[in-house]
């Protein structure tokens, strides 16, 4: 029965799949009650003394539960059934992939200058060349085509971890047609390869939330800061004020975020009010540029609506 759930098959009950899974003990101990009481003839006795309201929402005690997310509901299908079935992986990310690279992967051609590709993961091969290097080869796809990205010896060693199907990922490197099966198909000779979220975190340049004036009771701005304060950028420099006010042991040294070669980049966060009677932007101050992981756009999406939460690449 879950795996039934989280393939799908009952997407036409009326709920979403999480709520489905969350009320499924209480659906199968409902049925077996029913079911014994078909049994001992209770049904056909008192069965229609007192009907069942037809307005009754069957899945009211379970609809605060969280729905499933696109890349979740996408991932169960995958897992239950071996494909993906409403949909792709790729599609939600497409609009912001769009604002990071120059060109979907059926535009490719091949240049000697260095291009971004974003894609999902479909495939991973790690081969051994001839001198024993190690390589891996991805097979990347977002949805308008494929091409293979070869990642050699130390920038391999360096990502294995990012490295897993279905990942969605931004490379950057030389593509080049593919010389040695002389069949003129592309491929990519990798020089960096990042994330989705590392990607925001690099080339993002602020983050903009569109507010309205029922948005912003005093809590929701206690709230806002928060949920900000937890990606806000560090400060690099310490004046002797600051070590002072800290007092002894108070202070450590700022920790990178990642270990890749592309630095972090924080981005500016610019609120965009509308009230009944007056509108306008307000960037916060540098103090508060944070770096946009995907825990926080969640959470401020749960906020203030997905809609509302944009990143600007520009």
């Amino acid at each position: 029965l879950e795996a039934l759930i989280r393939s799908g098959t009952f997407d036409n009950f009326g709920a979403d799949r999480a709520v489905l899974l969350a009320s499924m003990s209480e659906a199968v101990k409902t049925a077996e009650q029913n079911s014994r009481s078909f049994a001992s003839g209770v049904h056909d006795l008192f069965g229609e003394i007192v009907p069942a309201p037809e307005s009754q929402d069957v899945y009211a005690n379970f609809r605060m539960i969280r729905p499933f997310s696109e890349q979740r509901r996408l991932q169960e299908e995958k897992e239950t059934l071996g494909l993906y079935l409403s949909g792709h992986p790729i599609a939600e990310f497409l609009p912001e992939l769009a604002l990071i690279t120059r060109n979907r992967i059926d535009n490719l051609k091949a240049e000697k200058s260095v291009q971004l590709v974003g894609g999902l993961i479909h495939d991973i091969r790690v081969i051994k060349s001839k001198r024993g290097d190690t390589i891996a080869i991805l097979t990347l796809d977002d949805r308008s085509a494929r091409i293979e990205a070869t990642l050699y010896g130390e920038l391999y060693q360096q990502n294995r971890e990012l490295l897993r199907a279905d990942a969605v990922v931004v490379v950057e490197g030389v593509v080049v047609a593919d010389e040695y099966n002389g069949n003129g198909q592309l491929q990519i000779k990798v020089r960096q390869i990042l994330s989705l979220q590392a990607a925001r975190c690099h080339y993002a340049r602020s983050l903009s939330l569109s507010l309205h004036r029922e948005h912003l009771p005093v809590k929701s701005l206690a709230t806002l800061a928060v949920l900000l304060s937890g990606n806000r950028q560090r400060t690099a420099t310490l004046t002797s004020r600051d070590l002072a006010a800290a007092g002894p042991g108070r202070i450590s040294k700022p920790q990178p975020r990642q270990s890749a070669a592309v630095e972090d980049v924080p981005c500016n966060v610019i609120v965009r009010y509308q009230g009944p009677e007056v509108k306008g932007s307000v960037v916060l101050g540098r103090d508060w540029r944070i770096y946009p992981d995907e825990v926080m756009l969640q959470k401020l999406g749960d906020l203030y609506g997905p809609a509302n939460i944009v990143l600007n690449y520009s």
